[in-house]
């Protein structure tokens, strides 16, 4: 009996309604792992189907849904297994990222367990810090300049693995060159004093070369506010692209400028506590006089005056880059891209009040440098594409920081007595080779098989004699973060893979692949590996990366329109891991572990009406640690079987959006969903996981778009759009990030006379996003 894809597409979406899981993989440009060059939506749509791998690419309409002024993190919450935490509704604001629970980037929360085990490009050029791991969101502050974004889950093929792909990779795809010439601007005011303006020029083909330029600036408050200071935020990006193709072959230089600075609010107490107020502890270390905060009473957006506490966090990146594409002839082409990205952040931390003592203030100011090159060869030989290359890349990160007091003498560059302090320069040599195997054996089977060699040298050494001045009475008295001397060492291992696709017919296709990942461990912060533990101790993680699934892609689905939908199981063994907790004093905890992650993606994306677009996706999915061992100077203790902390058990996104004529005008209102599961948090007291969670929460958003043409001589303007959206609309109040305290943030642990319940093991949390409202004008040229 031959199934009517209409009758199977309708099978599974029912099947997946059920399972409250389902997805949405949009049809929209993204980088293609061949060549790294932007390709047609029916190219990468066509690419993706037919691939051993997960991938879910959000096009331009789903990245509108994190509003106007959300940066690149809050965008990626529309792809099925992804959540995002973040003290911002800016792209200005630092975030961390989760995909199926494993977590990219920093921002700031105690129990963040992994270290940058996803990794992130632009335009095809890996972006996160390959020392620390870690990728800065605020470095991609405005999605008005992002085409598309792609994630994939699992490490892929070894042609497309990064250093950091160990749970999969993020591609951010901005806007690109076009034939034609054009240009937009994009004007947004909301909620908070959020504003910003957006723009791409493009010059479309001139002797041969195509050039954009977009870029964007803004600046705004924090929803976060108390005592007067609304905890400011800004940001700006440049992106200036030129693409040459010729007769055989295609040439590209791409440059990109980003700086993004917000004030972080502190972590507020989810109940009253007599030892918390909010003009902090006196110099005597008791509290101040003055209402007590918490949510429950000085607001549950509320936050400290700067007199009692501010704290500045910047990040900076530039990235410039080169790509070539050359055609050798007889089936083998050349691809080769080359690139140089430095990051630098500033951590500045003038007044504390909850701090006390020498150690009060703060200014971190650790920069990276990183040169790289990947060349690799294709060659077809019609019924197989063999793919055979290498990248090998340079890294110096330096670690600089103090924490000091004036009062005591100190400065942003002189030492205290009784001060802490870092210094340490790390140079990381990252190489792999890599050769696949596309194999076409069967009419609508591939099969790809691949190895990947990769090594690593990390070295270190620490100069904080010469990098620092001395307050009087600082030398050989005040903490030093490093402590060993200099040393090197290299670790390196093979990396196997081997993916399948099988598409009995067109519409539909089965999917399978293993592969494991290397990854170096993060280093870097206040203490840890080469620090103040032995390099010898220096270890690649390892993941073990299996999936498996359905994905349709049927053009006419009879009541569904045009569908493309699908289901994905997934299994990862995330071994030998370094796992950073950093405590409030900036020192390292050395914890070792395993950790076992599984869940199911579904997604599904359909049209009924040709101007009526439905959405939906979600995830189920459960996490633990197979050992997680804390070794902090007292008896190693296990905290084996535990849950590894915020990991939603599920995530769902729903939505429609509609396009309606009036006149010559259109008007395109839309709607959606989403909802985050509940998490099993960290406790600072045991600096491990916990069984405790904080509960799920879901917010209602919705936005409405009117674009209307005009006359040439109107400023040359092809068309003009006022967008009104609206986030959190029934302004729910929840939090996004909840942890058991164990009094050191508050200093309330060290104080006398307190009730245990007000000393330690309550909760700080960060207050999720209240209702907020933009206004957008966008004129098209």
């Amino acid at each position: 009996m031959r199934l009517h894809p209409g009758f199977v597409a309708l099978l599974l979406v029912a099947t997946s309604a059920r399972a409250i899981a389902q997805a949405v993989p949009v049809n929209a440009g993204t980088v293609s792992a061949a060549s790294g060059e932007t390709t047609t939506d029916a190219a990468a749509r066509t690419k993706n189907f037919k691939s051993g791998q997960a991938v879910r690419v959000l096009d331009r309409a789903l990245l509108d849904a994190a509003g106007p002024v959300g940066g690149a993190a809050q965008a990626l919450t529309y792809a099925p297994g992804v959540a995002i935490n973040s003290y911002s509704t800016s792209g200005a604001g630092k975030s961390i990222i989760t995909i199926n629970g494993v977590n990219q980037g920093w921002s700031g929360l105690n129990g963040n367990a992994q270290d940058g085990a996803v990794g992130v490009t632009f335009d095809g050029i890996p972006i996160a810090d390959p020392v620390t791991g870690l990728w800065q969101a605020p470095t991609i502050p405005f999605l008005a300049m992002i085409g598309s974004t792609s994630v994939a889950y699992g490490p892929g093929n070894p042609d497309q693995r990064w250093y950091d792909s160990l749970a999969g990779t993020v591609g951010f795809n901005p806007l690109q060159p076009t034939a034609k010439p054009g240009g937009d601007i994009a004007m947004t005011y909301g909620s908070f004093n959020q504003k910003s303006v957006t723009f791409d020029a493009r010059t479309g083909l001139y002797d041969g070369w195509s050039s954009i330029l977009a870029g964007g600036f803004g600046d705004g408050n924090s929803y976060r506010q108390g005592g007067g200071f609304n905890n400011p935020d800004s940001d700006y990006a440049l992106f200036l692209k030129t693409r040459h193709e010729f007769s055989n072959g295609a040439i590209s230089f791409g440059a990109y400028d980003a700086r993004s600075e917000a004030f972080r609010p502190t972590y507020i107490p989810q109940s009253a506590n007599p030892a918390i107020t909010i003009n902090g502890l006196n110099a005597q270390g008791q509290p101040n006089p003055g209402p007590l905060y918490s949510q429950a009473t000085s607001g549950f957006y509320g936050s400290p005056p700067f007199a009692t506490y501010d704290k500045n966090d910047s990040n900076a990146m530039v990235l410039l880059y080169a790509k070539q594409t050359l055609d050798l002839g007889g089936g083998t082409t050349l691809h080769n891209q080359a690139w140089y990205m430095h990051i630098k952040r500033t951590h500045s931390r003038i007044t504390d009040n909850w701090t006390q003592g020498p150690t009060q203030d703060r200014l971190l100011q650790p920069h990276t440098n990183t040169i790289g090159d990947k060349l690799w060869f294709t060659h077809d030989f019609g019924w197989n594409t063999l793919t055979v290359g290498a990248y090998a890349l340079h890294s110096y990160y330096n670690n600089k920081a103090n924490f000091y007091n004036p009062a005591d003498g100190g400065g942003p560059d002189v030492i205290n007595p009784g001060g802490t302090a870092r210094d340490g320069a790390f140079t990381l040599d990252n190489q792999a080779a890599f050769i696949q195997d596309d194999l076409k054996p069967l009419l609508g089977l591939t099969i790809t098989p691949g190895l990947r060699f990769s090594r690593y040298r990390l070295a270190f050494h620490q100069d904080i004699a010469s990098g620092f001045l001395f307050a009087p009475g600082a030398a050989g008295n005040f903490t030093a973060q490093d402590v060993l001397p200099a040393q090197a060492e290299i670790r390196g291992g093979v990396e196997p893979s081997l993916a399948a696709n099988y598409r009995p017919v067109p519409w539909l296709a089965l999917y399978a692949s293993y592969a494991q990942a290397l990854k170096s461990p993060e280093v870097g912060g206040g203490g840890g590996l080469f620090q103040q533990i032995a390099g010898a101790d220096y270890r690649l993680e390892r993941g073990q990366y299996t999936q498996a699934g359905i994905k349709l892609d049927i053009s006419h689905a009879g009541p569904l329109g045009s569908l493309r939908a699908g289901v994905g199981l997934y299994h990862l063994r995330y071994g030998s891991q370094t796992i950073p907790i950093t405590l409030n004093n900036a020192s390292e905890v050395g914890i070792s572990g395993t950790s076992q992650y599984r869940g199911v993606n579904l997604y599904a994306d359909a049209n009924p009406l040709y101007n009526l677009h439905l959405f939906a996706n979600a995830s189920l999915q459960s996490a633990y640690y197979q050992n997680y061992i804390v070794e902090n100077g007292g008896p190693p203790a296990s905290y084996n079987g535990y849950p590894v902390s915020y990991v939603p058990a599920r995530t769902i996104s729903v939505g429609a959006d509609y396009i309606a004529a009036i006149g010559n005008a259109t008007i395109a209102p839309r709607g959606w969903i989403q909802y985050i599961g509940p998490e099993h948090i960290y406790n600072g007291i045991t600096t491990a996981p916990d069984y405790r969670s904080m509960p799920g929460y879901q917010t209602f958003n919705a936005s409405l778009k009117l674009t209307m043409p005009l006359p040439v001589a109107s400023l040359r303007a092809r068309r003009i759009a006022f967008t009104l959206t609206a986030l959190n609309i029934l302004n729910r109040h929840y939090n996004s990030y909840e942890y058991i305290s164990s009094g050191g943030y508050f200093g309330t642990a060290g104080l006398n006379g307190i009730a245990p319940q007000y000393a330690s093991n309550y909760i700080n949390a960060y207050s999720g996003a209240p209702m907020s409202i933009y206004g957008t004008l966008s004129i098209t040229f």
